[in-house]
């Protein structure tokens, strides 16, 4: 039982964070330096976070300058956003503030170094020394910069804007509208797909749930068979209806919105027959779709565009997938832009996408700069500091349906059911984690 709690912390992303984020501590204090090494981190969510935890907490304001720059302002903590879409009162929670992100940093009173800042932004271009912001204008030089903007969804798990109380509203009315709904549709049988299944049905028993996914059995291939079986078995019965080995074509303006065609003044919502590549048909008047998720990475375009065979990064970007190339530690894959590094979904390394995984990648990028940094500061120029790979070897992860169910794997391919999954993350989607690790009371 130990075990499987200690493990199950593991797999939420708890105390091991902290634990890892302490073990970045230096044991002696690196000179000043004339100007300070600057430090630029696009995205502050798990990955972006992390980085810059783990690093301001080495060196004084006067060594180190960091500059985080967001286009929420937010850290949006979009694992728990399936919550949301059944929860109106949780929706502003997902928004967690980043007024505290620095409080855990390594002051130095008497500097007068201007302190780190975050920065509410759009980047729209960004090449080896600098990166733009658009609505500005300005930009930041860099001598190190951390690439963390990771994937983003459509509505209703990301809102497309990027202030918080118009995000906010729109997910709200969402909420609303999903409410009227008789018989829900839901593409993608993933994580994200499987858990909003799941907080629906919880949310509204009476609707009829159906998800369709293209494999045999729900979530990725390359997760164990066994917990893949487990939570295909426990989602059926649970109560949703599960399409498998099928897919759905659907157009953008077939998934619903709140304020779309079905949104009438008087219920109920018209039904719509959709049809199944296998020739299914399917009655419902709602459909979500927990599938294409987008990589962020688009304002890299026009520095090296994997489509224009003659810049000189091409090939740095993955021409399917859209992400970022890098080496084992998280660096990019350029002999040139070793100063450059992308933890969390942005980046190619082989491992399956989730929050849990970004929150490590980003602690290693937090202790490979730390070691970059301090050899800068002692003056010493010759040789290559040994930085750390990451390695991808905890295999853990917990998929709610509800708050009250769910199934996990943990470390040596454990599997564990509802009482574990309620315990670590039915609560509250590990948010209220999220605001903890960025030094923010969560609210009640």
């Amino acid at each position: 039982m130990l075990y499987t709690i200690a493990a199950a912390s593991l797999a939420a992303g708890l105390p091991l964070a902290y634990l890892l984020r302490n073990s970045l501590c230096t044991t002696m204090a690196p000179p000043t330096p004339a100007q300070p090494i600057r430090v630029v981190v696009i995205g502050a969510s798990c990955a972006g976070s992390n980085a810059v935890i783990g690093l301001v907490r080495n060196f004084t304001q006067a060594q180190v300058h960091v500059t985080v720059i967001d286009k929420r302002g937010h850290a949006y903590y979009y694992p728990a956003s399936p919550r949301g879409v059944v929860s109106k009162d949780f929706i502003p929670k997902i928004w967690v503030p980043l007024t505290h992100l620095f409080d855990k940093a390594k002051y130095d009173s008497s500097s007068l170094a201007p302190r780190h800042v975050v920065v509410q932004g759009t980047v729209s271009a960004v090449d080896a020394q600098t990166v733009t912001v658009a609505e500005t204008g300005q930009v930041y030089a860099y001598d190190y910069l951390v690439v963390a903007t990771g994937t983003t969804f459509a509505s209703p798990y990301v809102q497309d804007v990027n202030d918080k109380a118009e995000g906010v509203q729109r997910a709200q009315r969402y909420t609303s509208a999903l409410a009227r709904a008789r018989s829900v549709v839901v593409v993608g049988g993933g994580p994200t797909g499987i858990e909003t299944a799941g907080e629906i049905l919880h949310s509204y028993p009476d609707k009829k749930v159906t998800l369709i996914h293209g494999d045999d059995l729900l979530l990725s291939s390359a997760l164990p068979e066994k917990f893949r079986w487990r939570l295909t078995q426990r989602a059926r019965d649970f109560g949703i209806e599960l399409v498998l080995n099928d897919r759905l074509d659907f157009q953008p303006e077939d998934v619903s919105q709140a304020g779309g065609p079905e949104e009438r003044d008087d219920l109920p919502y018209p039904v719509r027959t959709f049809t199944t590549r296998a020739g299914k048909t399917i009655e419902a008047d709602w459909l979500i779709s927990a599938i294409g998720g987008k990589v962020e990475t688009g304002y890299l375009d026009a520095w090296f565009n994997s489509a224009d065979k003659g810049t000189p990064y091409a090939g740095l970007r993955d021409d399917k997938t859209h992400t970022i190339k890098v080496t084992d530690t998280l660096q990019l894959d350029h002999p040139d832009l070793k100063h450059i590094f992308v933890p969390g979904d942005a980046n190619n390394f082989p491992c399956t996408k989730t929050a849990f995984r970004s929150n490590f990648q980003g602690q290693n990028v937090a202790k490979n700069l730390t070691v970059l940094i301090n050899q800068r500061l002692s003056g010493k120029s010759s040789g290559t500091p040994k930085l750390s790979p990451y390695v991808d070897n905890i295999n853990a992860m917990l998929v709610t349906l509800g708050p009250e169910a769910g199934v996990g794997i943990m470390p040596l391919g454990i599997i564990v059911g509802d009482w574990v999954v309620r315990k670590f993350k039915g609560s509250n989607m590990t948010l209220s984690r999220a605001y903890d690790s960025l030094n923010v009371t969560y609210p009640a």
